[in-house]
């Protein structure tokens, strides 16, 4: 099984830059959310941080609120697989790609997507 979005949470305090610190309870809850499901997080290729509340520089705030998760089974299915973090347009997210078969799937430098999943190429 795999898993991917918005959750909203992040599981560290590295995942967040700006702002107030995340309340460690959540962080908590959500890794033992994915613990008792089984869980783990892909990790990710480029940036960082996923989500950005679009301010100014003393207000901005970044996080990881994107990823794909899975379980062992479909992480040993799909050894190779490899989730990216694109460039989004219209969104204060980042579009996320998880690649299950990097031997088939060229990811390009400019490579963007749109909100309803299209690809295109600047």
């Amino acid at each position: 099984m795999r898993c991917g979005g918005d959750f909203n949470s992040i599981l560290q305090p590295h995942e967040k830059k700006g702002g107030v610190d995340s309340d460690e309870r959540d962080m908590e809850d959500f890794r033992d959310f994915l613990t008792l499901n089984q869980l783990e997080d892909f990790g990710f290729i480029r940036e960082k941080f996923t989500w950005c509340n679009k301010q100014k520089r003393e207000e901005c705030i970044w996080e990881r609120l994107d990823r794909w998760v899975a379980n062992v089974n479909w992480q040993v299915r799909h050894p190779k697989a490899t989730m990216w973090n694109l460039e989004g347009q219209g969104s204060d997210h980042k579009a996320i790609l998880l690649n299950s078969d990097p031997y088939n799937v060229k990811i390009k430098r400019n490579m963007c997507l749109t909100l309803d999943g299209q690809r295109i190429d600047k």
